[in-house]
């Protein structure tokens, strides 16, 4: 679907202690995200907040912090990525085989795979044989198809038979600058800091019992 946006300029944006200037922004409409959440959502907070600052999603905890740096001992196994207006990440390997990984706080998919990553990892002629999957975005709804990945590693992240949505030809992620995506359901296990002005990031697993 379609969703025109405008562009426009927040003046003054609070965010607990955070203050935030001249905010560059769209507005457009939410009401498809608002009805599928099922609660109302005013506003979408992305990049053009939190690029230049250090930013941690601490999942389990519910909390979203801002740092003035990223702690040492994060740092020390935290991976190189390119601020593209998105976070990309060199080196993933899926089942073997290397991609490009995206970091998207606002999905809430574990992995997504393009048309391009699932014809690499032989998965494109099998699309009519798995399950259909739905989702809602800013422009509307959609269905994939729904998989699973053997392995997957990013770093000093391991995981096995990761749930995982394939996108099929046509549907608007062909030309994507990332073959993989990782969303909040595979994230939900990990303290996520993001230092945007060093382009490093870290995967923390969250402590047992958090």
């Amino acid at each position: 679907g379609r969703n025109p946006a405008r562009e426009t300029r927040i003046p003054n944006v609070a965010l607990g202690a955070l203050q935030a200037r001249d905010v560059d922004a769209l507005a457009l409409d939410l009401s498809q995200v608002r009805e599928a959440l099922g609660r109302p959502i005013r506003a979408v907070l992305g990049y053009s907040l939190l690029a230049g600052r250090v930013v941690q999603f601490d999942y389990a905890q519910r909390r979203i912090r801002f740092l003035a740096a990223m702690p040492p001992a994060l740092d020390a196994a935290a991976l190189p990525f390119r601020d593209e207006d998105e976070i990309l990440i060199d080196g993933a390997l899926v089942d073997g085989h290397r991609l490009v990984a995206n970091l998207d706080t606002g999905s809430n998919a574990s992995l997504q795979l393009t048309p391009r990553a699932a014809a690499a990892l032989g998965l494109d002629g099998r699309l009519d044989e798995l399950p259909a999957a739905s989702s809602v975005g800013i422009n509307g709804a959609a269905t994939h198809r729904r998989t699973e990945v053997g392995e997957f590693l990013l770093g000093p992240v391991a995981a096995r038979r990761v749930p995982a949505v394939l996108y099929a030809p046509g549907s608007g992620h062909d030309d994507e600058r990332w073959d993989l995506r990782i969303g909040n359901a595979f994230l939900q296990d990990y303290v996520v800091t993001i230092d945007y002005p060093r382009r490093r990031i870290s995967l923390q697993p969250a402590a047992p019992g958090r």
